[in-house]
């Protein structure tokens, strides 16, 4: 369980670390605010589907344990 929870945070990190690549490309005029907020909803459906994987590990993983 504490891994999973470690790949979420490791998840979150990662998206905090796009936003702010992203954010800064705008800033320096090399894309536009529309390309900045595109960019921005694709990394946190990314997010989100990476921690909707790792939620379903997790319960698979759970469920395997409790079959022993």
């Amino acid at each position: 369980h504490q891994l999973g929870e470690n790949a979420k945070v490791s998840a979150r990190n990662s998206r905090r670390d796009a936003n702010a690549m992203v954010k800064a490309l705008q800033k320096d005029g090399d894309i536009s605010e529309d390309g900045r907020d595109r960019s921005l909803k694709k990394v946190q459906e990314m997010t989100d589907q990476a921690t909707a994987h790792i939620d379903e590990v997790i319960t698979r993983k759970e469920g395997e344990l409790l079959e022993i």
